[in-house]
């Protein structure tokens, strides 16, 4: 191996990386283990140890000066390429490793060990699979699909100011949209070819990262046009027919633990991709009420500001809209002219301090899976500005945004503020009414009964300053006797 740590370290010198003699054995020790296991789990195509570390290692290595970020994600590594060369030199960053194939994920988890690599963690999952509690600064990924692809697989991994380092060999022949940098790499001993594509931060628009779709329901017929890929849409949304003649359809969400069943992973995913947008925009905003948006929002607001409580140094608090009528409990009320019970309740928060903050904050963030028109929210605004008229700002923060511009300009006019639209999918919709469909009659309406007698807690109804207790220690008696043949509801 003598020779290999020539050709190393002139390659290192080459690159413009100081080096050690600490990185260059454990490289070095990579490489053995590579040529160890290469013999049973067939690792790579390139057995001689000189052309690995030409071709494996400053091939991995020829990217150091792209990496954005702490957070790295490693798509489709193989054998641990490029990140774990990367890794050895970048101890203060941490990088995921991400592959489908079960020997190749067995082989980083050793190199892991025996190269000391704290700063690695390696996940067998397939991309698609695949979501992290927050989105990574850099997504990278060297020989692992054509670049369309890898945008489509990966939308979902990075946050609104990540990147995407997809490596290459020749340069792609069709013109890439300006959102794409094509940067040469010089790779020392290797004549061949050598480019990285370089994905900007969002928004995104590549070949078929948007598109169109109609649906047909009983009801009617669904036109959509979404600006981001199929597939992170389908990760988040489908389509239902609607017994209501004001909107025969409906937008359903996966995410929310409630229509279709959903792992708590996959809520938490969704809580942080809004959380992520919701940073990047937070300015000099001091104090913040959120509001989840009943009833089918509300665990989903509250995530988003239990998850924003983590990460953000502001302090704010989480309430819920609710058609549950309380006595002797200040609210303010407001429409929702779409649904088939329109009135809905804002309830003053009952601790002082919540209170205060109710009343005084600069911010209010409203919650929502969707939105399509935004007059309620327009409502809901009307109604809290006067209690707080200090109020300065609103974000709409949701999974799915399908309001027009000029929505957007009425909602505007209507409550004399400029509202923000934070949202993971984005578009709009048409939908044409079946004429022959016959609705079914609903007497269904918000009434004055209390209903305290239902609730046997303050979940957000009353206004919340912290996250909600765990609630492991209530359910474990509940499922005690439990097996796996059992069904529950």
């Amino acid at each position: 191996m003598d020779n290999c740590d020539a050709i190393l370290r002139t390659g290192l010198a080459d690159l413009g990386l100081k080096n050690d003699a600490q990185q260059c054995e454990k490289l070095l020790k990579f490489i053995a283990l590579m040529l160890k296991w290469n013999k049973a789990y067939n690792l790579t195509a390139i057995r001689e140890p000189e052309a690995m570390v030409k071709r494996h290692l400053l091939d991995s290595l020829s990217i150091y000066p792209y990496l954005q970020g702490q957070r790295i994600l490693d798509v489709g590594t193989g054998a641990g390429l490029p990140s774990i060369p990367l890794s050895i030199f970048y101890p203060e960053k941490q990088f995921v490793l991400l592959d489908s194939n079960a020997k190749k994920t067995r082989f980083v988890q050793q190199a892991m060990m025996e190269l000391n690599l704290n700063n690695v963690s390696v996940h067998h999952e397939r991309v698609e699979n695949f979501k992290p509690d927050t989105g990574f600064d850099t997504v990278m990924c060297r020989a692992f699909a054509d670049i369309a692809k890898i945008i489509d697989l990966t939308s979902h991994l990075r946050n609104p100011l990540g990147i995407l380092l997809a490596m290459k060999g020749q340069k792609p022949h069709e013109k890439l949209p300006n959102q794409y940098e094509i940067i040469d790499l010089k790779v020392p001993f290797i004549d061949a070819e050598r480019c990285l594509i370089c994905v900007k931060p969002y928004p995104l628009k590549i070949f078929q990262m948007s598109f169109s779709k109609i649906i047909s329901l009983p009801t009617g017929s669904l036109s959509i046009q979404i600006n981001e890929s199929e597939t992170l849409f389908n990760q988040y949304i489908d389509f239902a027919a609607r017994n209501n003649p004001k909107r025969g359809f409906l937008f359903v969400s996966k995410v929310l633990g409630k229509h279709y069943p959903c792992t708590p992973d996959t809520m938490q995913h969704s809580y942080s991709q809004l959380v992520d947008l919701l940073l990047v925009n937070e300015k000099d905003s001091q104090q913040f009420v959120f509001i989840g948006m009943a009833e089918t929002a509300t665990a989903l607001g509250l995530g988003v500001y239990e998850t924003w409580l983590k990460r953000s140094q502001k302090h704010g608090i989480y309430c819920q809209t609710t058609r549950y009528f309380l006595e002797n409990q200040p609210f303010v009320d407001f429409e929702e002219a779409h649904s088939h019970a329109t009135g809905f309740y804002l309830y003053h928060p009952k601790e002082h301090a919540t209170q205060q903050v109710f009343n005084q904050a600069d911010t209010l963030v409203l919650v929502d899976d969707e939105v399509s028109t935004g007059n309620t929210f327009a409502n809901l605004v009307n109604a809290y500005k006067k209690i707080n008229p200090a109020l300065k700002r609103v974000i709409i923060v949701s999974l799915l945004n399908l309001t027009s511009a000029n929505a957007r300009k009425k909602v505007a006019q209507k409550t004399g503020m400029v509202f923000e639209w934070l949202s993971i999918l984005s578009g709009q919709f048409t939908f044409t009414p079946n004429p022959d469909y016959e609705f079914k009659t609903i007497h269904v309406d918000s009434n004055q009964q209390c209903k305290k007698y239902l609730l046997n807690g303050n979940y957000g109804r009353l206004g919340i300053d912290r996250a909600l207790p765990e609630l492991t220690g209530q359910i474990t008696p509940l499922i005690a006797d439990l097996t796996s043949k059992n069904k529950v509801l």
